[in-house]
């Protein structure tokens, strides 16, 4: 195709660009109303909304030409402004506002941009756009992040936004979708639902309580005429952005000298020359692009393709940038420090593959079948067992002895271990005994801890439909390692250990000696013949049992956390497409964790594959036990505070134990200066929080465990001002820390991403 070619497509299009800027209303009906629009002309990349009273306001799509420092500042003012305006927990950083901006670089074929609405010169306001957002059906676009600068509110800029995205999404989309918190009797809330249905949006109208909170999920239908004037509209929006392209690549050309030019000539050998073949190539390109765009349907054209790829690999790259954001330590409380120090295994910060056993090489036995709990039997019954609620300390020792038991015998996966008969019960509670009696008397890690971690893991199991892709023998490796994990625990840490020469550090050379030694205490009593649960199984099962329970240990280590967040993180970035969970409202029964998505006619994709491949399911099984360890500040709060201060106990007692030794006091063990609030706000904002956010994304049946951190972190932040009497500024430095935190749990179970 010549340029002639191109300069005609072009007249083609002039001809209906009278149509394409001429906005007529829009003609979407849903039975909830008619959403009328102010006039308005451009393309996605710039729209100007004219009012009937004469206002404009003009709408662009950002891109990382806007990267400067008192534009971006501005963003992340007005989304912070906005949201708190009205009591909701919004906040964009930085780094969220340059990574919004630069996924506008590609024009067209970019999948999610920031709209940016302007006054003049000044910055009002800001959107989302997103034609393939992972949480909608398919041929389904999204807007959200609506933030209005409280000054501009009520001047149409909420309006002119909305407009903007829904002009861009109809070029590709046939629906859009949004979701929104919506509070019964909450005036904003009811306000906000008022105007959502003016805009012609519909969703769930369940009758609520009073007070009843839940996240609503509404849509509304692209009309035919629109879709085609939206498809018009992207006709002219890639000739553009191509007609650009050729024209920096004309112009990049005409600056090389007359040696630079026979050089890439030469080098090219049987490529055709610069000029006009390469032109012609490219509107080839152009051509086809458009005939494609022209003949598909919303959501087949090659640069939504495309942008999927680009969007993939910075989200990839950014996994990595954000598990170094916390190395910049100057502005951070020692209660922080404190936390930072234990996640990297340091004595003090100061500012600045697994193949899986196969089902046939098992012996599948047969396991008599265990009464229900019942709570006048084992002091708690099924329905708290399997809460956040439930709270081991409330069972008598011997309590926690049978419960534990039970957990072994009752679970399914016992079928991998036990003969079925009388001598699996008796094999059970001689084991339970032992590793009872091989647990110090510690606050913390002691026996209720390791009987609590395997009731986390029989939960957490389930939640991740793990009779999926994990074989009967590696479950239950994970009860066996889950009740044996801290065997013979000091109440010390590492560090300590390292600090002091002990025994154990030098044994082990200072590589994770208190996991090694809970690996090895298992293992003695694992090999004595009256505890030995894995005897009747073959050498290669034994070897795969031993080899699950020494990994998850060793991953108990905090030093390996980041590491495991990062890959979980990266396992969700890279299977995103096939990971596509159902959610439902919080006031529905969920049944199924997932949906399978076909895309250009692919069998569907199951995720339980993803997570049984054999490089994923030891990262899996790692996250399944570390989690559960870990799971203290996810509890129903009465719980959670009950067990931080057992933690902070035992800490305290190793700070006595540091001092006595003249060794430093690590910070969070030094019970004359830790603010205990403080201190489990860090825990949960460092540690915890991204690590279960990071499993909400895989699993969003976690979700549960995000809404109690939620909670409690709020309610540390609440002790901490009671405590502290803190400053205006020093309060809110925390509150936004908090929000943040709260922020990305919700975006996490809400499948929303930055």
């Amino acid at each position: 195709m010549a340029k002639a070619a191109l300069t005609a497509k072009l007249q083609e299009i002039q001809k209906v660009k009278e149509d394409l800027l001429k906005e007529a209303k829009d003609e979407t009906e849903n039975g909830t109303g008619t959403a009328v629009f102010p006039q308005a002309s451009g393309l996605s990349d710039d729209c100007l909304v004219k009012f009937a009273d004469g206002k404009e306001i003009k709408v662009i799509v950002g891109t990382s030409e806007h990267i400067q420092q008192p534009l971006v500042d501005r963003i992340c003012h007005v989304v912070h402004e906005a949201y708190s305006k009205v009591g909701k927990h919004k906040r964009v950083d930085r780094y969220d506002a340059v990574d919004r901006l630069e996924m506008g670089d590609g024009g067209p074929s970019a999948n999610r941009v920031l709209h940016l609405a302007f006054k003049g010169d000044e910055l009002v306001g800001c959107a989302s756009s997103t034609f393939s957002p992972g949480w909608t059906p398919e041929g389904c676009g999204h807007w959200g992040l609506l933030a209005v600068d409280p000054a501009h509110q009520k001047s149409g800029v909420a309006t002119a936004l909305v407009l903007a995205a829904e002009r861009r999404l109809a070029t590709l989309s046939g629906a859009i979708q949004i979701e929104y918190q919506y509070t019964e009797g909450d005036p904003f809330s009811m306000r906000l639902h008022k105007w959502y249905e003016k805009l012609g949006f519909a969703g769930d109208q369940t009758a609520l309580k009073p007070g009843q909170t839940i996240f609503r999920r509404c849509r509304k239908r692209i009309s035919a005429a629109e879709q085609e004037r939206g498809q018009l509209r992207r006709l002219q929006e890639i000739e553009i952005y191509l007609q650009r392209r050729l024209t920096t690549l004309s112009s990049e050309h005409e600056d090389q000298s007359p040696e630079e030019v026979e050089h890439e000539q030469s080098s090219a050998e049987s490529d055709e020359p610069m000029e006009e073949s390469t032109v012609s190539a490219r509107l080839a390109e152009v051509e086809a692009k458009l005939e494609e765009v022209t003949l598909s349907g919303p959501r087949e054209a090659e640069p939504i393709l495309s942008s999927r790829v680009v969007e993939k690999l910075a989200a990839i790259a950014s996994v990595q940038a954000q598990s170094e954001r916390i190395q910049r330590t100057e502005d951070m409380d020692k209660e922080d420090l404190g936390v930072l120090s234990m996640l990297q295994g340091t004595k003090e910060l100061r500012p600045s593959n697994c193949t899986s056993t196969s089902e046939e090489k098992q012996q599948e036995i047969y396991v008599r079948p265990t009464p229900l709990l019942n709570y006048e039997a084992n002091g708690v019954d099924e329905d708290t067992f399997s809460s956040l609620a439930f709270y081991v300390y409330d069972l008598s020792l011997e309590q926690q002895d049978k419960l534990a038991v039970h957990v072994m015998l009752s679970h399914p996966s016992g079928a991998a271990v036990f003969k079925g008969d009388e001598s699996a019960e008796a094999l059970a509670a001689r084991f339970v005994s032992a590793v009872q009696k091989a647990y110090p008397e510690n606050p913390f890690h002691n026996f209720g801890h390791a009987v609590d971690v395997q009731a986390v893991i029989v939960k957490t199991m389930k939640l991740v439909e793990a009779d999926s892709f994990l074989s009967n023998l590696e479950q239950f490796s994970l009860l066996v390692a889950g009740l044996g994990h801290d065997i013979g625990h000091m109440g010390l840490n590492n560090v300590f250990l390292s600090e002091v020469g002990h025994e154990l550090a030098i044994k082990y050379n200072d590589k994770s000696p208190l996991e090694n030694m809970h690996c090895s205490a298992l293992y003695q009593l694992l090999g004595k013949p009256e505890t030995q649960l894995f005897a009747h199984l073959s050498a290669d099962d034994y070897k795969e049992a031993r080899r699950i329970c020494v990994e998850v240990i060793l991953h108990t280590d905090m030093m390996c956390h980041q590491n495991m967040v990062k890959d979980l993180n990266l396992l969700y970035q890279i299977h995103s497409e096939v990971i596509q969970p159902v959610r439902e409202t919080r006031t529905t029964v969920r049944k199924s964790n997932w949906k399978r998505k076909t895309m250009h006619n692919e069998v569907p994709s199951d995720p339980m594959a993803v997570f049984a491949a054999p490089e994923n399911k030891m990262l899996v099984m790692d996250a399944i036990v570390h989690s559960a360890d870990v799971s203290n500040p996810a509890r129903e709060w009465a719980v959670t505070q009950a067990w931080a201060e057992r933690c902070l106990d035992e800490f305290f007692a190793q700070g006595d134990q540091e001092r006595a030794e003249g060794v430093p006091v690590q910070f969070l063990n030094d019970r004359e200066k830790l603010n205990r609030p403080n201190s489990q706000i860090g825990f949960i904002e460092f540690m915890i929080a991204p690590l279960f956010a990071a499993q909400i994304w895989l699993w969003p049946m976690y979700c549960e465990f995000g809404d109690c951190l939620s909670t409690n972190i709020g309610i540390w932040e609440e002790q901490w001002e009671e405590q502290t009497s803190p400053s205006e500024e020093e309060a809110e430095k925390v509150r936004l820390r908090v929000l943040e935190v709260q922020d990305m749990l919700s975006r996490a179970s809400l499948r929303i991403a930055h």
